[in-house]
C-alpha cells in the first residue's frame, strides 16, 4: 500500500569538483522505525564515499546500511521503538557523501525509488510504501578551473584504496579529501605548487610534489605500501619482512624506496628501532 504524505526526497544540487554532502529528506505523517529506498545516479559525474545519519536522527538509530554498486545503492536504516521518527516529523535523515568527479557542466539525477517505511501498531511491524522526489546534480566550475586527478592504489598490486586520505598543501592554499570505493580523488585547487600526500593507517605515508598551471587538470597516481611490508606481497610483518629489515640494518642493497623501513618515522630508515619494531610486529607483541 501507497501511503500519501510519507516522502524522502533531495534537492537539487550543485558544487565543483571534489567533495559534497547531499542530505536526503524525509516528510511523514506515521511514526517509523525504519527508512529504505533505492538510489541511482550517473557514476560517471557522482562517485559515493560514505553515507551517514542526518540531523533528525539520534544516536539510538543504527548506521545507514548499503548495499548495491556505484551508481545503484538500496540504502536503509532503523531505529528502536522508544524512539521513533514522529508522525508529522520533517527533516534530513541521511546524508550522502560524494567525490564529484565529473567535469564542469557535467550534470546527472539523483533518483530515488522503492521508498519504504516501517511503523509499529502493538506487536506487529509493517512495512509500507512511501512516495520520493527527485532532484538533479550540476558540476559547477567552482573557484578554480584546474584540478588534481587521481587513484590511490596498492602497491602490491594495485587494486584501489577506498578511504585514503588525500591532502594538498601550497604555500598559501590547502585542500583534503578521501578517496571513494574506486580509490579516486578529485581536488580543484589554484595554480602554484603543492606537495600531495596520501595516507591510511596500517600504510606508510606517500607525497610527491606536483605544479599546477592556469586551467590544467593534473593526472596522477599513487601507490601506498603496506607498513611492515617489505616484500611487498601483500602481507606484513612476516618472517621474510623481518629478514629483509636485518638486511637493510647491515647495509645491503634493498629494491624498496628508503621510507619504506622507516616504521618508526625518525627520518632514519632501517636502524636498530625498525628492527625491534617489525620483529614485535612479526611475535604479534605490537601492530604497526
Amino acid at each position: 500500500t501507497v501511503t500519501e504524505g510519507n516522502v524522502i526526497y533531495v534537492r537539487d544540487t550543485s558544487a565543483p569538483p571534489g567533495t559534497v554532502s547531499i542530505p536526503v529528506y524525509i516528510s511523514c505523517n506515521i511514526s517509523t522505525v525504519g527508512i529504505g529506498f533505492k538510489l541511482s545516479y550517473n557514476s560517471s559525474v557522482l562517485s559515493l564515499l560514505t553515507v551517514q545519519k542526518g540531523a533528525l536522527l539520534t544516536d539510538s538509530w543504527c548506521d545507514p546500511e548499503i548495499g548495491g554498486e556505484e551508481g545503484a545503492y538500496k540504502i536503509g536504516i532503523v531505529g528502536p521503538e522508544s524512539d521513533p521518527i514522529k508522525n508529522g516529523t520533517s527533516g534530513p535523515v541521511i546524508v550522502l557523501n560524494f567525490n564529484v568527479i565529473g567535469k564542469p557542466g557535467d550534470r546527472t539525477p539523483l533518483n530515488i525509488s522503492d521508498v519504504t517505511f516501517v511503523f509499529v501498531d502493538g506487536k506487529k511491524y509493517t512495512e509500507i510504501k512511501g512516495t520520493s522526489r527527485n532532484a538533479t546534480f550540476s558540476v559547477e566550475n567552482g573557484d578554480f578551473s584546474n584540478y588534481v586527478r587521481g587513484t590511490v592504489v596498492y602497491a602490491c598490486n594495485n587494486t584501489p584504496i577506498s578511504d585514503a586520505f588525500v591532502c594538498l598543501k601550497g604555500d598559501d592554499y590547502e585542500d583534503s579529501t578521501y578517496t571513494d570505493e574506486n580509490g579516486i580523488f578529485i581536488i580543484s585547487i589554484p595554480p602554484g605548487n603543492y606537495t600531495l600526500t596520501a595516507s591510511k593507517e596500517r600504510f606508510m605515508e606517500n607525497s610527491t610534489v606536483i605544479h599546477m598551471g592556469d586551467e590544467e587538470v593534473v593526472i596522477i597516481d599513487m601507490m601506498l605500501y603496506i607498513k611492515g611490508d617489505l616484500n611487498n606481497d601483500g602481507n606484513a610483518s612476516k618472517i621474510g619482512d623481518v629478514q629483509m629489515m636485518w638486511s637493510a640494518w647491515k647495509g645491503e642493497e634493498i629494491s624498496l624506496p628508503d621510507y619504506i623501513y622507516d616504521l618508526n618515522g625518525d627520518g632514519d630508515p632501517a636502524d636498530l628501532a625498525d628492527v625491534a619494531m617489525i620483529w614485535n610486529a612479526w611475535k604479534e607483541e605490537i601492530v604497526l
